[in-house]
């Protein structure tokens, strides 16, 4: 009978034992950061192939990363600053020291570090794909964690990565395995003649919204600010809610060098008024960037993109036309 026993006992834990997986390394876990410097890469590598195979693209948020698993997504966040974006990794590199990470140039515009050319930053993975997924699902998730990320909800673990079974756990699971084979009756265990109130654990936690706009006082205002227009009040906030400059109609784009900046306001609907002002004088293009000042949301309007020598003369342009200014670098 002992014999027998111990026939099971070790037909049982040789395959257990060989079946057990080595842990998946820390850095291809959600939740994993990581403290460096980023550096980017732009006009001399675009359109060339990249690691993953896909054509770098400098205008997409992209990164990449010495060993960190392709397509995952990442919250890389500027330490001089505090400004995040969420790239996905498509590439490896940097190799050299201290490089942590390499940045497409429109994501290293997005934390503001395009005139350094390196930043120290800190990464987090927030997203790892588990499993073989089309380009289709790929996109929809990368769309979705950005919205999330947009509206303050700091993503946790997805429902492709169920949390690991805990070692205390997988050891009694496995000796009431060994028990049941051998006839012997379970064990009660301190869980079960003690069980605690249960608590839940969410895997999502949203942030507190920024305060409404309209109970905020103006921020530094270049010049009182006028009524909005009727025209203007249609505006679609939503359109302007992350932290980056936008053409007047709402798209997303990376003006060079300096321009002039004529205003900065605490509502949107004021920023596009004086903006579609500006605009009339056809002297150059007008911009929204968007920001915060403490808490304070704010809306600055910038006109022109160039060097320093040319927007001083736009300024004076603009002066004759009415429009205050000074100079300020766009990125």
């Amino acid at each position: 009978m002992r014999t027998i026993r111990f026939l099971l006992l070790f037909i049982l834990l040789v395959p257990l034992k060989l079946s057990v997986a080595p842990l998946e390394p820390s850095y291809n876990r959600v939740g994993y950061k990581q403290r460096g410097e980023a550096s980017y890469y732009a006009e001399q590598f675009h359109g060339r192939k990249t690691a993953s195979g896909e054509k770098f693209d400098m205008n997409a948020l992209t990164a990449a990363h010495p060993r960190i698993r392709f397509h995952s997504l990442l919250r890389v966040t500027n330490l001089r600053n505090n400004q995040s974006v969420i790239v996905r990794i498509n590439d490896r590199g940097p190799y050299k020291d201290g490089r942590i990470i390499d940045l497409s140039k429109a994501a290293a515009a997005k934390i503001d570090m395009i005139r350094y050319g390196v930043a120290p930053v800190q990464l987090e993975v927030i997203y790892v794909e588990t499993g073989p997924i089309t380009d289709r699902e790929r996109k929809e998730n990368e769309e979705r964690i950005r919205k999330q990320e947009e509206k303050g909800i700091r993503i946790g673990p997805t429902p492709q990565e169920p949390p690991a079974e805990p070692e205390k756990d997988r050891r009694s699971s496995i000796l009431e395995r060994i028990r049941r084979l051998l006839g012997k009756p379970k064990e009660k265990q301190e869980s079960e003649q003690h069980t605690p109130p249960q608590q839940t654990e969410t895997t999502e936690r949203e942030m507190p919204a920024p305060p409404k706009q309209e109970q905020q006082p103006p921020v530094q205002e270049n010049k009182p600010q006028p009524a909005p227009h009727a025209s203007d009040r249609s505006a679609d906030a939503a359109t302007f809610a992350g932290i980056n400059t936008y053409t007047l109609d709402g798209t997303i784009r990376y003006p060079e060098g300096f321009g002039v900046q004529i205003g900065s306001y605490n509502k949107l609907e004021a920023a596009l008024q004086v903006g579609h002002h500006v605009e009339q004088t056809r002297l150059a293009n007008v911009y929204i960037q968007t920001g915060w000042v403490g808490t304070v949301r704010i809306f600055r309007v910038l006109v022109g993109e160039g060097t320093p020598e040319q927007a001083r003369e736009l300024a004076a342009k603009l002066k004759a036309r009415g429009f205050n200014g000074f100079l300020k670098q766009h990125y």
